[in-house]
Protein backbone atom coordinates (compact mmCIF):
# COMPACT_ATOMS: atom_id res chain seq x y z
CA UNK A 1 0.00 0.00 0.00
CA UNK A 2 2.98 2.27 1.18
CA UNK A 3 4.71 1.37 -2.33
CA UNK A 4 1.46 2.50 -4.30
CA UNK A 5 1.37 5.59 -2.76
CA UNK A 6 4.79 6.56 -3.26
CA UNK A 7 4.23 5.42 -6.73
CA UNK A 8 1.09 7.96 -7.63
CA UNK A 9 3.09 10.09 -5.40
CA UNK A 10 6.56 9.98 -8.07
CA UNK A 11 3.67 10.09 -10.91
CA UNK A 12 2.07 13.26 -9.81
CA UNK A 13 5.41 15.14 -9.07
CA UNK A 14 6.67 13.94 -12.79
CA UNK A 15 3.11 15.13 -14.50
CA UNK A 16 3.88 18.51 -13.26
CA UNK A 17 7.53 18.90 -13.81
CA UNK A 18 5.99 17.75 -17.38
CA UNK A 19 3.67 20.56 -17.25
CA UNK A 20 5.57 23.53 -16.00
CA UNK A 21 8.73 22.37 -17.81
CA UNK A 22 11.17 25.04 -19.36
CA UNK A 23 9.04 24.44 -22.77
CA UNK A 24 5.85 25.92 -21.47
CA UNK A 25 7.53 28.65 -19.85
CA UNK A 26 5.71 31.06 -22.34
CA UNK A 27 2.75 29.54 -21.72
CA UNK A 28 2.59 29.97 -17.71
CA UNK A 29 3.85 33.03 -18.61
CA UNK A 30 1.10 34.49 -20.56
CA UNK A 31 -1.43 32.57 -17.81
CA UNK A 32 -0.03 34.72 -15.38
CA UNK A 33 -0.34 37.79 -17.43
CA UNK A 34 -4.00 37.26 -18.04
CA UNK A 35 -4.91 36.64 -14.45
CA UNK A 36 -3.37 39.92 -13.59
CA UNK A 37 -5.07 41.52 -16.95
CA UNK A 38 -8.28 39.76 -15.42
CA UNK A 39 -7.91 41.45 -12.36
CA UNK A 40 -6.89 44.83 -13.56
CA UNK A 41 -9.70 45.26 -15.83
CA UNK A 42 -12.69 44.23 -13.31
CA UNK A 43 -10.81 47.04 -10.96
CA UNK A 44 -10.37 49.66 -13.89
CA UNK A 45 -14.17 47.93 -15.73
CA UNK A 46 -14.69 51.11 -17.87
CA UNK A 47 -18.95 49.51 -17.72
CA UNK A 48 -18.60 49.01 -14.09
CA UNK A 49 -16.31 50.84 -11.95
CA UNK A 50 -16.16 53.81 -14.86
CA UNK A 51 -19.62 54.29 -15.73
CA UNK A 52 -20.56 54.35 -11.61
CA UNK A 53 -17.73 57.16 -11.35
CA UNK A 54 -18.85 59.15 -14.21
CA UNK A 55 -22.84 58.89 -13.23
CA UNK A 56 -21.95 59.97 -9.62
CA UNK A 57 -19.74 62.67 -10.91
CA UNK A 58 -21.85 64.17 -13.62
CA UNK A 59 -24.96 62.01 -13.60
CA UNK A 60 -25.12 62.41 -17.88
CA UNK A 61 -25.55 58.69 -19.12
CA UNK A 62 -24.33 60.26 -22.63
CA UNK A 63 -20.73 60.71 -21.33
CA UNK A 64 -20.96 57.16 -20.21
CA UNK A 65 -21.25 56.32 -23.61
CA UNK A 66 -18.35 58.61 -24.94
CA UNK A 67 -16.28 56.41 -22.31
CA UNK A 68 -17.21 53.18 -23.83
CA UNK A 69 -16.44 54.84 -27.29
CA UNK A 70 -13.25 56.44 -26.78
CA UNK A 71 -11.48 53.30 -25.84
CA UNK A 72 -12.49 51.20 -29.33
CA UNK A 73 -11.42 54.51 -31.21
CA UNK A 74 -8.03 55.00 -30.29
CA UNK A 75 -7.60 51.05 -30.25
CA UNK A 76 -8.81 50.26 -33.04
CA UNK A 77 -8.39 52.80 -35.45
CA UNK A 78 -4.83 52.65 -35.33
CA UNK A 79 -3.47 49.29 -34.92
CA UNK A 80 -3.03 48.73 -38.62
CA UNK A 81 -0.17 51.87 -38.69
CA UNK A 82 1.13 49.80 -35.87
CA UNK A 83 1.40 46.46 -37.56
CA UNK A 84 2.93 48.35 -40.56
CA UNK A 85 5.32 49.61 -38.50
CA UNK A 86 6.25 46.15 -36.60
CA UNK A 87 6.16 44.35 -40.04
CA UNK A 88 9.53 44.38 -41.33
CA UNK A 89 11.34 44.13 -37.83
CA UNK A 90 12.44 40.57 -36.78
CA UNK A 91 11.18 41.77 -32.58
CA UNK A 92 7.89 42.71 -32.07
CA UNK A 93 8.25 43.06 -28.35
CA UNK A 94 9.38 46.54 -28.17
CA UNK A 95 5.98 47.48 -29.67
CA UNK A 96 4.40 46.04 -26.71
CA UNK A 97 6.45 47.03 -24.14
CA UNK A 98 6.06 50.83 -25.51
CA UNK A 99 2.20 50.09 -25.45
CA UNK A 100 2.60 49.40 -21.95
CA UNK A 101 4.53 52.63 -21.28
CA UNK A 102 1.59 54.97 -23.00
CA UNK A 103 -0.57 53.00 -20.13
CA UNK A 104 1.48 53.60 -17.55
CA UNK A 105 1.79 57.73 -18.30
CA UNK A 106 -2.49 57.08 -18.27
CA UNK A 107 -3.01 55.96 -15.36
CA UNK A 108 -0.70 58.30 -13.35
CA UNK A 109 -2.37 61.29 -14.92
CA UNK A 110 -5.64 59.89 -13.70
CA UNK A 111 -4.56 59.35 -10.52
CA UNK A 112 -3.31 62.86 -10.59
CA UNK A 113 -6.51 64.34 -11.96
CA UNK A 114 -8.75 62.39 -9.30
CA UNK A 115 -6.30 63.85 -6.43
CA UNK A 116 -6.13 67.51 -8.10
CA UNK A 117 -9.58 68.20 -9.31
CA UNK A 118 -12.42 67.06 -6.61
CA UNK A 119 -14.07 70.18 -7.18
CA UNK A 120 -14.57 70.50 -10.89
CA UNK A 121 -16.18 67.20 -11.32
CA UNK A 122 -16.83 68.21 -15.53
CA UNK A 123 -13.20 68.42 -15.78
CA UNK A 124 -12.41 65.49 -14.05
CA UNK A 125 -15.19 63.52 -15.97
CA UNK A 126 -13.16 64.92 -19.60
CA UNK A 127 -10.28 64.13 -17.65
CA UNK A 128 -11.24 60.69 -17.42
CA UNK A 129 -12.75 60.10 -20.65
CA UNK A 130 -8.93 61.47 -22.10
CA UNK A 131 -7.08 58.83 -20.13
CA UNK A 132 -9.42 56.26 -21.24
CA UNK A 133 -8.47 57.75 -24.85
CA UNK A 134 -4.77 57.35 -24.25
CA UNK A 135 -5.06 53.69 -22.46
CA UNK A 136 -6.50 52.85 -25.88
CA UNK A 137 -3.95 54.01 -27.76
CA UNK A 138 -1.24 51.95 -25.79
CA UNK A 139 -3.53 48.86 -26.53
CA UNK A 140 -3.36 50.02 -29.87
CA UNK A 141 0.47 50.01 -30.29
CA UNK A 142 0.81 46.56 -27.84
CA UNK A 143 -1.95 44.49 -29.58
CA UNK A 144 -0.26 43.25 -32.75
CA UNK A 145 2.45 42.39 -30.96
CA UNK A 146 0.99 40.30 -28.23
CA UNK A 147 -0.76 38.33 -30.71
CA UNK A 148 2.05 37.80 -32.94
CA UNK A 149 4.09 36.87 -30.29
CA UNK A 150 1.41 34.30 -28.42
CA UNK A 151 0.28 32.64 -32.03
CA UNK A 152 4.11 32.07 -32.32
CA UNK A 153 4.90 30.64 -28.84
CA UNK A 154 1.76 28.49 -28.56
CA UNK A 155 0.16 25.90 -31.31
CA UNK A 156 -3.55 26.80 -31.87
CA UNK A 157 -4.58 23.55 -29.81
CA UNK A 158 -3.38 24.75 -26.73
CA UNK A 159 -4.47 28.49 -27.08
CA UNK A 160 -8.75 27.78 -26.30
CA UNK A 161 -6.73 26.50 -22.89
CA UNK A 162 -4.64 29.32 -22.34
CA UNK A 163 -7.14 32.24 -22.48
CA UNK A 164 -9.28 29.74 -20.40
CA UNK A 165 -6.55 29.12 -17.83
CA UNK A 166 -6.70 33.51 -17.97
CA UNK A 167 -9.81 34.24 -17.47
CA UNK A 168 -10.79 30.83 -15.09
CA UNK A 169 -7.89 31.74 -12.52
CA UNK A 170 -8.01 35.58 -12.72
CA UNK A 171 -11.89 35.42 -11.66
CA UNK A 172 -10.20 33.68 -8.33
CA UNK A 173 -8.58 37.19 -7.60
CA UNK A 174 -11.21 39.24 -9.67
CA UNK A 175 -14.28 38.49 -7.07
CA UNK A 176 -11.83 39.48 -4.23
CA UNK A 177 -11.63 42.60 -6.19
CA UNK A 178 -15.56 42.54 -6.43
CA UNK A 179 -15.36 42.56 -2.70
CA UNK A 180 -12.94 45.91 -2.43
CA UNK A 181 -15.10 47.26 -4.81
CA UNK A 182 -18.47 46.96 -3.01
CA UNK A 183 -16.58 48.24 0.03
CA UNK A 184 -15.15 50.99 -1.59
CA UNK A 185 -18.31 52.44 -3.37
CA UNK A 186 -21.10 51.21 -0.62
CA UNK A 187 -22.82 53.75 1.41
CA UNK A 188 -20.25 52.40 4.34
CA UNK A 189 -17.11 53.49 2.53
CA UNK A 190 -14.30 54.18 5.01
CA UNK A 191 -12.87 56.47 2.07
CA UNK A 192 -15.13 59.49 0.88
CA UNK A 193 -15.74 60.27 -2.84
CA UNK A 194 -13.78 60.69 -5.10
CA UNK A 195 -11.00 59.05 -3.44
CA UNK A 196 -12.43 56.14 -2.77
CA UNK A 197 -12.32 55.71 -6.80
CA UNK A 198 -8.63 56.88 -6.19
CA UNK A 199 -7.88 53.92 -4.05
CA UNK A 200 -9.22 51.69 -7.19
CA UNK A 201 -7.27 53.10 -9.83
CA UNK A 202 -4.24 53.16 -7.72
CA UNK A 203 -4.98 49.42 -6.80
CA UNK A 204 -5.57 48.78 -10.99
CA UNK A 205 -2.15 50.34 -11.56
CA UNK A 206 -0.10 48.10 -9.58
CA UNK A 207 -2.00 45.33 -11.13
CA UNK A 208 -1.39 46.84 -15.09
CA UNK A 209 2.51 46.82 -13.91
CA UNK A 210 2.44 43.01 -12.73
CA UNK A 211 0.88 41.95 -15.90
CA UNK A 212 2.59 43.50 -18.64
CA UNK A 213 6.00 42.28 -16.27
CA UNK A 214 4.49 38.52 -17.07
CA UNK A 215 4.43 39.61 -20.48
CA UNK A 216 8.02 40.98 -20.77
CA UNK A 217 9.17 37.82 -18.84
CA UNK A 218 7.91 35.97 -22.17
CA UNK A 219 11.09 34.79 -24.48
CA UNK A 220 10.02 36.17 -28.00
CA UNK A 221 10.50 33.27 -30.37
CA UNK A 222 12.06 34.05 -33.77
CA UNK A 223 10.27 34.47 -37.38
CA UNK A 224 10.52 32.03 -39.68
CA UNK A 225 10.35 34.08 -42.44
CA UNK A 226 10.70 38.02 -41.65
CA UNK A 227 9.61 41.23 -44.36
CA UNK A 228 12.53 41.69 -45.99
CA UNK A 229 12.12 45.15 -46.36
CA UNK A 230 9.32 47.84 -45.19
CA UNK A 231 6.38 48.21 -47.61
CA UNK A 232 5.16 51.91 -48.33
CA UNK A 233 2.30 52.24 -45.98
CA UNK A 234 -0.01 52.96 -48.56
CA UNK A 235 0.71 50.03 -50.22
CA UNK A 236 0.18 47.83 -46.95
CA UNK A 237 -3.53 49.56 -46.67
CA UNK A 238 -4.37 48.17 -50.28
CA UNK A 239 -2.11 45.04 -49.62
CA UNK A 240 -4.58 44.65 -46.39
CA UNK A 241 -7.91 45.94 -47.99
CA UNK A 242 -6.77 43.03 -50.82
CA UNK A 243 -6.35 40.61 -48.03
CA UNK A 244 -9.89 41.10 -45.98
CA UNK A 245 -11.81 41.10 -49.91
CA UNK A 246 -10.00 37.81 -50.62
CA UNK A 247 -10.46 36.10 -47.86
CA UNK A 248 -13.84 35.53 -47.24
CA UNK A 249 -13.60 34.35 -43.87
CA UNK A 250 -12.27 37.23 -42.67
CA UNK A 251 -14.49 39.16 -44.56
CA UNK A 252 -17.58 37.74 -42.61
CA UNK A 253 -15.44 38.04 -39.65
CA UNK A 254 -15.17 41.56 -39.83
CA UNK A 255 -19.06 42.26 -40.66
CA UNK A 256 -19.65 40.08 -37.19
CA UNK A 257 -17.15 42.62 -35.00
CA UNK A 258 -18.51 45.65 -37.07
CA UNK A 259 -22.32 43.89 -35.54
CA UNK A 260 -21.25 42.72 -32.08
CA UNK A 261 -20.62 46.05 -30.23
CA UNK A 262 -24.84 46.95 -30.41
CA UNK A 263 -25.71 43.59 -29.14
CA UNK A 264 -23.89 43.75 -25.63
CA UNK A 265 -24.14 47.49 -25.61
CA UNK A 266 -27.76 47.98 -24.30
CA UNK A 267 -25.87 45.64 -21.08
CA UNK A 268 -22.91 48.31 -20.43
CA UNK A 269 -25.54 50.91 -19.20
CA UNK A 270 -26.73 48.31 -16.25
CA UNK A 271 -24.66 50.49 -13.67
CA UNK A 272 -26.10 53.83 -14.69
CA UNK A 273 -29.70 52.43 -15.03
CA UNK A 274 -28.97 51.09 -11.34
CA UNK A 275 -27.98 54.08 -10.17
CA UNK A 276 -30.13 56.64 -11.38
CA UNK A 277 -33.49 54.72 -12.58
CA UNK A 278 -33.62 51.79 -9.42
CA UNK A 279 -31.86 54.18 -7.36
CA UNK A 280 -28.97 51.54 -5.65
CA UNK A 281 -26.11 52.83 -3.92
CA UNK A 282 -22.78 52.62 -5.76
CA UNK A 283 -22.43 49.21 -3.37
CA UNK A 284 -24.33 47.65 -6.43
CA UNK A 285 -20.92 47.69 -8.87
CA UNK A 286 -19.28 45.23 -5.85
CA UNK A 287 -21.97 42.95 -5.82
CA UNK A 288 -22.42 42.95 -9.74
CA UNK A 289 -18.94 42.58 -10.12
CA UNK A 290 -18.45 39.63 -8.24
CA UNK A 291 -21.38 37.94 -9.34
CA UNK A 292 -20.09 38.38 -13.55
CA UNK A 293 -16.93 37.12 -12.35
CA UNK A 294 -18.44 33.60 -10.77
CA UNK A 295 -20.51 33.63 -13.70
CA UNK A 296 -17.56 33.89 -16.59
CA UNK A 297 -15.25 31.96 -14.72
CA UNK A 298 -16.88 29.50 -14.07
CA UNK A 299 -17.82 29.08 -17.54
CA UNK A 300 -14.25 29.89 -18.92
CA UNK A 301 -12.95 26.78 -19.11
CA UNK A 302 -16.04 25.68 -20.55
CA UNK A 303 -15.38 28.00 -23.64
CA UNK A 304 -11.84 27.11 -24.11
CA UNK A 305 -12.87 23.56 -24.17
CA UNK A 306 -15.17 24.34 -26.62
CA UNK A 307 -12.48 26.54 -28.79
CA UNK A 308 -10.07 23.94 -28.96
CA UNK A 309 -12.45 20.76 -29.77
CA UNK A 310 -14.85 21.75 -32.05
CA UNK A 311 -13.17 25.35 -33.34
CA UNK A 312 -14.17 28.80 -32.90
CA UNK A 313 -17.05 29.46 -34.60
CA UNK A 314 -19.16 27.24 -32.33
CA UNK A 315 -17.91 29.27 -29.38
CA UNK A 316 -18.86 32.42 -31.00
CA UNK A 317 -22.21 31.34 -32.49
CA UNK A 318 -23.39 30.28 -28.44
CA UNK A 319 -22.14 33.24 -27.17
CA UNK A 320 -23.53 34.82 -29.20
CA UNK A 321 -26.64 32.87 -28.65
CA UNK A 322 -26.27 33.44 -24.60
CA UNK A 323 -26.09 37.42 -25.15
CA UNK A 324 -29.66 37.47 -26.91
CA UNK A 325 -30.97 35.58 -23.91
CA UNK A 326 -29.27 38.66 -21.51
CA UNK A 327 -30.73 41.30 -23.80
CA UNK A 328 -34.57 39.65 -23.44
CA UNK A 329 -34.20 39.30 -19.83
CA UNK A 330 -32.66 42.92 -19.58
CA UNK A 331 -35.51 44.02 -21.75
CA UNK A 332 -38.15 42.58 -19.24
CA UNK A 333 -35.97 44.49 -16.45
CA UNK A 334 -38.44 48.22 -16.18
CA UNK A 335 -41.53 45.31 -15.53
CA UNK A 336 -39.59 43.67 -12.35
CA UNK A 337 -39.14 47.01 -11.28
CA UNK A 338 -43.02 47.52 -11.48
CA UNK A 339 -44.12 44.72 -9.42
CA UNK A 340 -41.38 43.49 -7.90
CA UNK A 341 -39.49 44.66 -4.55
CA UNK A 342 -36.18 46.16 -4.34
CA UNK A 343 -34.50 42.92 -3.49
CA UNK A 344 -35.98 41.35 -6.07
CA UNK A 345 -34.69 44.25 -8.72
CA UNK A 346 -31.17 42.81 -7.45
CA UNK A 347 -31.41 39.15 -7.56
CA UNK A 348 -32.80 40.05 -11.09
CA UNK A 349 -29.76 42.11 -12.38
CA UNK A 350 -27.59 39.98 -11.34
CA UNK A 351 -29.30 37.21 -13.09
CA UNK A 352 -29.14 39.17 -16.05
CA UNK A 353 -25.39 40.48 -15.48
CA UNK A 354 -24.71 36.70 -14.80
CA UNK A 355 -25.75 35.59 -18.40
CA UNK A 356 -24.86 38.35 -20.29
CA UNK A 357 -21.02 38.02 -18.62
CA UNK A 358 -21.20 34.41 -19.90
CA UNK A 359 -21.91 35.37 -23.04
CA UNK A 360 -19.25 37.92 -22.90
CA UNK A 361 -16.28 35.86 -21.69
CA UNK A 362 -16.98 32.92 -24.52
CA UNK A 363 -17.41 36.07 -27.27
CA UNK A 364 -13.87 37.83 -25.75
CA UNK A 365 -12.07 34.20 -26.34
CA UNK A 366 -13.72 32.85 -29.12
CA UNK A 367 -13.05 36.45 -31.32
CA UNK A 368 -9.28 36.53 -30.34
CA UNK A 369 -8.56 32.48 -31.26
CA UNK A 370 -10.85 33.20 -34.46
CA UNK A 371 -8.80 35.83 -35.31
CA UNK A 372 -5.12 33.68 -34.61
CA UNK A 373 -6.80 30.63 -36.76
CA UNK A 374 -8.02 32.97 -39.58
CA UNK A 375 -3.92 34.32 -40.13
CA UNK A 376 -1.24 32.59 -41.56
CA UNK A 377 1.30 31.88 -39.34
CA UNK A 378 3.55 34.65 -41.14
CA UNK A 379 0.63 37.03 -41.22
CA UNK A 380 -0.74 37.62 -37.74
CA UNK A 381 0.20 41.16 -37.26
CA UNK A 382 -1.80 42.00 -41.03
CA UNK A 383 -4.56 39.87 -40.06
CA UNK A 384 -4.90 41.88 -36.62
CA UNK A 385 -4.73 45.43 -38.09
CA UNK A 386 -6.87 45.10 -40.69
CA UNK A 387 -9.23 43.04 -38.83
CA UNK A 388 -9.66 45.00 -35.99
CA UNK A 389 -9.71 48.50 -37.83
CA UNK A 390 -12.21 47.14 -40.28
CA UNK A 391 -13.80 46.35 -37.01
CA UNK A 392 -13.38 49.60 -35.58
CA UNK A 393 -16.25 51.90 -37.09
CA UNK A 394 -19.42 50.52 -35.09
CA UNK A 395 -17.39 49.75 -31.81
CA UNK A 396 -16.94 53.41 -31.93
CA UNK A 397 -19.93 54.51 -33.06
CA UNK A 398 -22.29 52.33 -31.20
CA UNK A 399 -21.59 53.52 -27.39
CA UNK A 400 -22.27 56.74 -28.79
CA UNK A 401 -25.60 56.39 -30.68
CA UNK A 402 -26.95 54.19 -27.16
CA UNK A 403 -25.63 56.87 -24.71
CA UNK A 404 -27.38 59.32 -27.15
CA UNK A 405 -30.55 57.00 -27.46
CA UNK A 406 -30.46 56.55 -23.58
CA UNK A 407 -30.64 60.48 -23.05
CA UNK A 408 -33.30 60.43 -25.72
CA UNK A 409 -35.57 57.34 -25.31
CA UNK A 410 -34.80 56.50 -21.59
CA UNK A 411 -33.53 52.88 -20.93
CA UNK A 412 -37.10 50.86 -21.77
CA UNK A 413 -36.80 51.74 -25.73
CA UNK A 414 -33.05 51.19 -25.84
CA UNK A 415 -32.85 47.72 -23.66
CA UNK A 416 -35.72 46.54 -26.35
CA UNK A 417 -33.48 47.85 -29.36
CA UNK A 418 -30.72 45.73 -27.33
CA UNK A 419 -33.12 42.30 -28.01
CA UNK A 420 -33.26 43.37 -32.16
CA UNK A 421 -29.17 44.15 -31.94
CA UNK A 422 -28.48 40.99 -30.51
CA UNK A 423 -30.57 38.79 -32.87
CA UNK A 424 -28.32 40.19 -35.46
CA UNK A 425 -25.44 39.00 -33.73
CA UNK A 426 -26.47 35.73 -33.72
CA UNK A 427 -27.09 36.04 -37.50
CA UNK A 428 -23.65 36.93 -38.51
CA UNK A 429 -21.76 34.52 -35.98
CA UNK A 430 -23.81 31.85 -37.68
CA UNK A 431 -22.93 32.70 -41.38
CA UNK A 432 -18.73 32.30 -40.24
CA UNK A 433 -16.84 29.59 -41.43
CA UNK A 434 -14.58 27.65 -39.60
CA UNK A 435 -11.03 28.78 -40.54
CA UNK A 436 -9.46 25.76 -38.55
CA UNK A 437 -9.31 23.20 -41.56
CA UNK A 438 -9.17 19.46 -40.09
CA UNK A 439 -6.14 18.61 -41.98
CA UNK A 440 -4.19 22.11 -40.15
CA UNK A 441 -5.67 21.39 -36.84
CA UNK A 442 -4.28 17.74 -36.79
CA UNK A 443 -1.11 19.07 -37.30
CA UNK A 444 -1.42 21.99 -35.08
CA UNK A 445 -2.51 18.76 -32.43
CA UNK A 446 0.94 17.13 -33.05
CA UNK A 447 2.96 19.84 -31.77
CA UNK A 448 6.91 20.20 -32.16
CA UNK A 449 8.74 17.22 -31.40
CA UNK A 450 8.63 16.80 -27.76
CA UNK A 451 5.06 18.79 -27.54
CA UNK A 452 2.67 16.21 -27.06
Amino acid sequence: MAEAGLASGASIQARLRRVFADEHRAFWLIVANGVLARLFFEVFSVKRVIAAFLTELTHREWMVGVALAVGPLTSCVPVLLFSHAMEHRSARKPFYRLGAQIKWIAQFILLASVLLLPRHPVLLAWMLITMVAIYGLGDAVSLPAFGDIVARSVPAWRRGRLFGLRVAIGGTLAFLAGDLIRRMLGAGSPVAFPYNYFVLFLTAFFILLGAQYCFLRVEEPPLERPAPARMPLRAYLRHAGATLRGDRNAWRYALYRNLSPIGWLPAAFIVPYALDRLHFNAGVVGVLTSTAVIASSASNLGWGSLGDRRGNRAVLALSSLLLLVAAVLLALTPLVALHGSQRDLLVWLVVVNAVGEVGLVGMGNGQLNYLYDLAPDDQVPLYVGAVTTAAAPMAVLAPLLIGAAVHRFDYDVVFVLGVVFSAAVLLASLALGEPRLPERHAAARRGPRGDR
